[in-house]
């Protein structure tokens, strides 16, 4: 933070002025030795501030479990989802049809030569059954919103899991292009020297420098991927803070099984919520539908004064008796194919469902058995291969290209097994998010 208000600030200070001398100076308002020391407390203020800027706008020592409990608080899409159940409950009461009532007050001859007055109230009641499953409609409504939401939240923290992980995985894949970085550089070296001696042609000489630049753009686009990656996982979290991780070793994803799992039940049981309570829904409103076939009830109270007689009362009931059948039937069938609608999508989904987790577990699978074929056997003879290219090299017992084949093979292997370890958790954690019920 630069001040910018004070025009002293920015007046050029005194040259060639050693630091003894500043306290012989003259300080006064307009002397050069005052300016300086305006100038360099503004220095250390704002080194100050910056510093404490820095403390604040980092979140240091970040594990994924950090994370995920950030994102599912503060995560916007599921603060919406909550504002949305809050929304939904405020729908309790509103399926009653009550309509106005009705107040009517006469005054004159009404039943006699006499001046008399009257006074009517009526309420239509509409259809009590109506009423009931218009009830149940809007219950399940809460229902589907409250799951929604618990849907979202296990979303986001799923989805926070796989950015944190995919964070981990370009830091270690960076580390893996730093030291082949600096094999390549060191390579180079021994190129450009044996170039001057006469022992490599200066094609091997240019194809070593080639294969250093290259090395160099790869550790350009990693650090573009691992800001992209970052900003991915800050924008889950819903914070402009920058991240450091706890650690930014990768490991193997440990799925936490839910008890006495069966193949059969591997269906996540909030997505099948949620559909079934579409299919209620859709229920209730075809029941609704059929019950208003039935007549819709009435009631009124009276009150008159007639011949002297004040305060005469009374009651009434009706019934409305609906006569044109037909445009209520077709708005029962319709709502009778809603519910089918609904009912086939819920099979629907539960089928898709068990197929993609059949689909992620042959997935887990597979990786896992490419993770122990790189653990026995693939690492330990890539670091054999490194370190057995390097003393040949330098011995001479093999030329450049072979040497830099060796290296090659060994950098791939170590960045490929990085990568099917990232593959291994990201599939991990997708069926997790099927099998295993919401976190509460």
């Amino acid at each position: 933070m630069r001040p910018t208000a004070d025009p002293i600030l920015h007046l050029p200070a005194q040259k060639n002025v050693h630091p003894s001398l500043i306290a012989r100076l003259p300080v006064t308002p307009k002397s050069p030795a005052w300016r300086f020391l305006l100038l360099l407390i503004a220095a250390c203020l704002a080194h100050a501030s910056d510093a404490q800027d820095q403390r604040t706008d980092t979140l240091s020592s970040v594990t994924r479990g950090d994370a995920v409990v950030i994102a599912t608080q503060n995560n916007l899409e599921v603060r919406n989802a909550r504002l949305r159940v809050e929304k939904s409950r405020d729908l309790k009461g509103s399926h009653l049809d009550l309509k106005p009532a009705e107040i009517h007050y006469y005054r004159g001859q009404i039943h006699s030569p006499m001046a008399q007055g009257l006074l009517t109230v009526s309420q239509t009641l509409g259809s009590p059954l109506k009423s009931w499953y218009k009830g149940k409609e809007t219950r399940h409504r809460i229902r589907l919103k409250e799951t929604g939401a618990a849907i979202t939240r296990k979303k986001v923290a799923r989805d926070t899991k796989i950015a944190y992980n995919q964070w981990i995985f370009l830091l270690n894949k960076r580390n893996i292009l730093k030291q082949k970085l600096e094999s390549y550089r060191e390579s180079r070296r021994i190129a450009r020297m044996k170039q001057q001696q006469g022992a490599i042609t200066l094609i091997e000489k240019t194809r070593a420098d080639n294969t250093f630049h290259q090395a160099q753009n790869a550790m350009h686009r990693i650090y573009k991927e691992i800001a992209r990656a970052e900003n991915h996982l800050r924008n889950l979290m819903n914070t402009n803070h920058s991240l450091i991780p706890a650690s930014d070793s990768l490991e193997v994803y440990r799925i936490q099984h839910p008890p006495n799992l069966r193949e059969g039940e591997m269906v996540d049981p909030l997505l099948q919520k949620r559909y079934r309570e579409q299919v209620k829904i859709r229920e209730m409103a075809w029941k609704a539908q059929q019950a208003d076939l039935l007549p819709d009830l009435s009631a009124g109270y009276f009150t008159q004064n007639m011949a002297g007689e004040k305060h005469l009362d009374g009651w009434s009931l009706g019934l409305s008796v609906p006569l044109w059948f037909k445009p209520r039937q077709n708005a029962i069938r319709k709502a009778r194919i809603e519910k089918q609608l609904a009912e086939n999508n819920l099979k629907k989904q539960i089928r898709e469902q068990q197929t993609h987790i059949q689909n992620l577990l042959r997935e887990v699978n597979y990786l896992r058995e490419q993770l122990r074929y790189y653990h026995n056997q693939a690492l330990q003879q890539a670091g054999l291969l490194i370190e057995k290219s390097r003393k040949r090299y330098k011995n001479e017992d093999v030329e450049y290209r072979q040497y830099m084949q060796g290296l090659q093979t060994a950098y791939d292997i170590r960045l490929s097994y990085i990568q099917t370890l990232k593959d291994y958790n990201q599939a991990a954690m997708q069926l997790e998010f099927y099998i295993n019920p919401p976190e509460l």
